[in-house]
C-alpha cells in the first residue's frame, strides 16, 4: 500500500533540497574531473561482453599487460566467498574470455561459452558467468558445473548477486553447486585492493579508478561525502523522505504505461500493413521492475527471426533494437 502523501508542500520542498544536493555535487565532481569516464564515452558501460568481461579477464590473467604478475588474481580469490575456492595454483593460471565448451546437447546440460574460464596447471578451474543485463539461458549454470565437473568452481556474477534462475540452475543449490557474487561487493572490494597494488603505476592505476567509478554508478553506490549530506538531509526530513521512498514504485507505473502504448502503436502499424498483417504478434517480455523489460515482435512462424526492443526500465540509460534467432 502507497504512504498517503500528507504534506505534498514538505514533499516537494525536500526533493529540491535533494536536487540541489546532486547538482553541486555533479558540479564539484566537474571541476576536478571527475565526471569524465572514458568507458562511458566510449559507450561500453552496458557492454557485458566488450567491456566487462574482456576487462575483468585482462587484469586476472598473470601475463596480462598490467605488469603485476599474478597479484590480482589472488586478491581476487581472497575476495571470493570463503572456501569457495580451496586449492588454485595463481602462478600458472590461463584466462580464457568467451571459451567455447562444446554444443548444447538436446537437454541444454552441456556446452555452450563460458564468460571467463580461468585454469591452473593441475586442471582446477574457475567459472565466471557474468550476468549484468543480460537474462539467464536455460541450464546455463547446470551446464557450468558439469564442465569439468569436481575441479571446477563456479560463480555467478551480477550487480547486486541475485540468484540465478531455475530454469538456469536446474535445482542446483546456492553455496553447495555453484556461488553467487555481485560487482557491489566482491567485484569493487577487489578493485579497491588492485587499485592500492597499482598506486606506482599511474596509467594501469587511472583506468583502475575509472572502472570503479563505472561500476559504483551501475550500483547506485556514492562517495562518503556525498552520503554525509544527504544523510543530514534524511535525518531533517524523515516524513518526506518515507513518503518518496514508499511512493516510488509509482515511477514503474508510468514506464509500463509507456510500454504498453508502444506496443499498441506497434500492434496498430501491423495491421495497417496487408503484407504484415497476419505475420507478427506484439508482446511485452519481463516485468517492468527487471532490469531488461522488452516487447518482442515475434513471427507467426516461429522458425523466422524474432525482433525485440530493449529496456523500459530506464536502468541501462537507452533503449535498444535486437534481432534474435529461434533455438
Amino acid at each position: 500500500m502507497k504512504k498517503k502523501l500528507k504534506n505534498i508542500n514538505e514533499v516537494e520542498a525536500f526533493l529540491d533540497q535533494v536536487s540541489l544536493i546532486i547538482e553541486h555535487q555533479k558540479e564539484r565532481k566537474l571541476l576536478r574531473g571527475g565526471v569524465f569516464n572514458i568507458f562511458s564515452v566510449l559507450g561500453l558501460v552496458a557492454k557485458e561482453d566488450a567491456l566487462h568481461s574482456r576487462l575483468l579477464g585482462e587484469l586476472l590473467n598473470p601475463k596480462g599487460k598490467h605488469g603485476v604478475g599474478s597479484v590480482f588474481l589472488e586478491y581476487f580469490i581472497s575476495c571470493l566467498p570463503n572456501d569457495s575456492v580451496k586449492v588454485f595454483f595463481h602462478e600458472s593460471a590461463k584466462v580464457e574470455v568467451e571459451k567455447y565448451i562444446g554444443p548444447l546437447n538436446e537437454s541444454k546440460q552441456t556446452g555452450g561459452r563460458i564468460d571467463l574460464l580461468i585454469s591452473d596447471k593441475n586442471g582446477n578451474r574457475i567459472t565466471v558467468e557474468n550476468k549484468i543485463f543480460a537474462n539467464d539461458q536455460a541450464g546455463q549454470i547446470k551446464r557450468y558445473m558439469n564442465y569439468n565437473k569436481g575441479k571446477n568452481v563456479v560463480f555467478y556474477l551480477t550487480l547486486y548477486g541475485n540468484e540465478p534462475s531455475e530454469a538456469s540452475t536446474m535445482g542446483l543449490k546456492n553455496g553447495e553447486h555453484y556461488f553467487t557474487i555481485s560487482y557491489k561487493e566482491e567485484i569493487i572490494q577487489w578493485l579497491e585492493l588492485c587499485i592500492k597494488e597499482a598506486v606506482n603505476r599511474p596509467a594501469l592505476r587511472e583506468t583502475l579508478n575509472q572502472y570503479l567509478m563505472t561500476l559504483k554508478k551501475l550500483t547506485h553506490q556514492i562517495d562518503e561525502d556525498e552520503r554525509q549530506e544527504f544523510a543530514e538531509l534524511l535525518v531533517k526530513n524523515l516524513e518526506a523522505a518515507e513518503t518518496v521512498a514508499f511512493n516510488m514504485s509509482i515511477l514503474d507505473n508510468y514506464k509500463d504505461d509507456f510500454r504498453t502504448a508502444v506496443v499498441e502503436a506497434l500492434r496498430e502499424k501491423i495491421m495497417s500493413i496487408p503484407a504484415l498483417k497476419n505475420k507478427f504478434r506484439v508482446s511485452v517480455g519481463a516485468p517492468i521492475e527487471k532490469v531488461y523489460a522488452q516487447v518482442w515482435i515475434n513471427p507467426i512462424d516461429e522458425t523466422d527471426p524474432y525482433f525485440g526492443i530493449e529496456t523500459f526500465n530506464g536502468s541501462v540509460g537507452g533503449i535498444a533494437k535486437g534481432i534474435c534467432l529461434s533455438e
